[in-house]
């Protein structure tokens, strides 16, 4: 049996404004918990007004970038529809002289976000199609646990890194 599409609008990501309640709550919580989880004692820097974006400062690199670069400051742009759709793809500094696999671009694809691009970011191509990301349903704070997350964005975010292709 087919289920008819649950996002609305057509699925494709929009960026910038005034995000929902909800939407600012689930982001600000994913990122404390990645934070105190995953990323201790290191600078994390989040648009507080509207929660549009995360950017951790010292983000450590895979192995397979030695040679390039032991780490990288990594920047989130989170789409208004998001825990709705996820973010798509990441940016790393401009200044880093190349990728370890080819996936950094100067322009962003995928719908992704381009305003980064004018604030010296690359984009780093990691797409989820829309029917892949199971967030949770929320009724109430902490419901993000129970579905795909910032926590399986970053893991993602690891492994193709990590990546050979």
């Amino acid at each position: 049996m087919n289920f008819p599409e649950r996002i609305k609008g057509s699925g494709v990501p929009s960026y910038g404004g005034t995000r929902s309640q909800v939407s600012k709550q689930v982001i600000f919580e994913q990122v404390q918990s990645v934070s105190q989880g995953f990323y201790k004692e290191k600078a994390i820097d989040i648009d507080s007004d509207n929660a549009n974006w995360v950017v951790f400062d010292d983000y450590l690199l895979p192995p397979r970038w030695k040679g390039i670069a032991r780490s990288s400051p990594l920047l989130i742009s989170f789409p208004m529809e998001y825990p709705a759709l996820p973010p798509v793809g990441f940016y790393l500094r401009a200044s880093l002289p190349k990728s370890a696999n080819g996936h950094m671009y100067q322009a962003a694809y995928h719908s992704a976000d381009k305003a980064p691009l004018s604030k010296n970011w690359f984009w780093y191509c990691v797409y989820i199609d829309a029917h892949n990301w199971k967030p949770a349903p929320i009724r109430r704070s902490g419901d993000w646990r129970n579905g795909d997350s910032l926590w399986e964005y970053i893991t993602m975010i690891n492994e193709a890194l990590q990546s050979d292709d």
